[in-house]
């Protein structure tokens, strides 16, 4: 990639920052979450080595940037199994979570054996280069972006920690960003933060809140009952010692009585049994079902303002691969691409064209859109023809005349269209870009 910041216009060029600011914003709120998370802040110094790996994947090529995050993770991986002080740094940064789970639920854990002088900056460094890592490559390939995303999700529902709201959201707007990236990844990712803003903010705004008169006579209510409580316990334990003290001069009437009437060998010792109340509770499958169908109703309501920007960004880049083939220098491929897409219109509003030649089709065109259509259809046919069975050079005004077809085609069928199908057009069959 080469860098310009002032090119021939004589206008700065912020190229760069489309390629660099979402990456190391996902680098940034990354490194917040794992902090919140862990509740141990980063060291500026640990940090470094990460944020220059992500800046150089950035704005390096495709392959290049491959390159040096495979070099990258490598070296981190071989760092953490060879080095001592950095496995040992790991495992103390480990039994800080341990610790921080077991401060905030009823959790217990076997901590790793880790020497007192274990400083976790090493593995602070190697953490952050594997972060940088992941951030770089989610950049590049947007499919790793869910994956990353249920990954802190699970991290935090696993141990019961949370990051922090602000953080979590922080990182969920990085997120969000490179899945709404692109050419124009600026402006897309403004547009997408604008819209999860709004979300979050309607959220925020329609949240119950306490009601302070519940509040108060919910007080009230726990107080008397305290009270309650209170005075039947006391009874219940002056019962119970009157009933013990009765019970104990009974037994003794008894003994005495038994060691009068009866010889020693026939004597009977009286014991008092009791039964030891027993736990009842359900099954462990059962709670362990229940924590999966909270995590993933937890995942679902999380992603769900993902699965819009998933969708629209499908449908955006399987319509420029579709169209790109329009392009073509040579004609002849240029003219086969569009004639299909032609075909792909017909047949999303009813042309069969299984088992016959298109040219079998005319009257079935002729009935989708009119009889002039069906002639100008017949033309394109046989430009197709030519362009698919014929070695010959094609002129670009035949090329010319396809795409007209084609955009015949797409505006009046498009128009004709209820908004269902509109909807399967541009985000099913990705046929419709405007």
């Amino acid at each position: 990639m080469t860098l310009q910041l002032c090119p021939e216009n004589g206008k700065p060029s912020f190229d760069f920052l489309t390629k660099l600011i979402p990456p190391v914003a996902l680098y940034l709120t990354g490194a917040l979450v794992l902090s919140g998370v862990f509740r141990t802040p980063w060291t500026p110094l640990s940090l470094l080595p990460g944020a220059a790996l992500v800046v150089a994947a950035a704005l390096c090529s495709s392959r290049s940037a491959t390159l040096i995050r495979l070099a990258a993770a490598a070296a981190g991986t071989l760092l953490f199994l060879l080095v001592s002080p950095v496995r040992e740094g790991g495992a103390a940064l480990a039994n800080r979570l341990f610790a921080v789970s077991e401060s905030a639920n009823a959790y217990a854990y076997r901590y790793f054996p880790v020497s007192e002088a274990a400083a976790p900056l090493a593995a602070q460094t190697v953490a952050a280069i594997l972060l940088a890592v992941v951030s770089s490559a989610a950049d590049r390939r947007r499919g790793m972006l869910i994956p990353l995303f249920l990954g802190v999700t699970a991290l935090e529902a696993y141990f019961g920690v949370s990051a922090g709201v602000w953080r979590n959201l922080l990182f969920f707007a990085a997120l969000l960003w490179l899945l709404a990236g692109g050419e124009t990844r600026i402006s897309g990712g403004m547009t997408a933060l604008l819209l999860f803003a709004a979300v979050i903010l309607a959220v925020f705004l329609l949240a119950p809140r306490p009601d302070p008169v519940v509040e108060t006579r919910s007080e009230m209510l726990r107080d008397e009952l305290s009270q309650v409580v209170s005075g039947v316990s006391s009874q219940t334990r002056r019962t119970e010692e009157e009933t013990g003290t009765v019970h104990a001069e009974s037994r003794q009437h008894e003994e005495a009585a038994v060691k009068d009437d009866a010889p020693e060998s026939r004597q009977t010792e009286f014991r008092r049994e009791t039964e030891t109340e027993r736990e009842i509770s359900l099954p462990h499958r059962r709670d362990y079902l229940r924590m999966a169908l909270w995590l993933l109703l937890a995942i679902l309501l999380l992603t769900g303002p993902f699965l819009p920007f998933l969708l629209i960004n499908r449908a955006k880049k399987r319509m420029e691969q579709r169209r790109e083939a329009f392009r073509d220098p040579d004609p002849a491929p240029a003219i086969r691409a569009i004639f299909a897409c032609v075909m792909a219109w017909l047949g999303a509003f009813g042309l069969n064209t299984d088992n016959r030649p298109y040219s079998q089709c005319v009257e079935d065109v002729s009935a989708i859109m009119s009889p002039a259509y069906a002639q100008r259809f017949m033309e394109s046919l046989r430009i197709w023809q030519e362009a698919a069975y014929s070695d010959h050079a094609l002129s670009e005004e035949k090329r010319a005349k396809l795409l007209s077809l084609l955009e015949e085609t797409e505006a009046s069928l498009y128009t004709a269209a209820s908004p269902r199908k509109r909807l399967r057009l541009k985000y099913v069959d990705c046929l419709y870009g405007g």
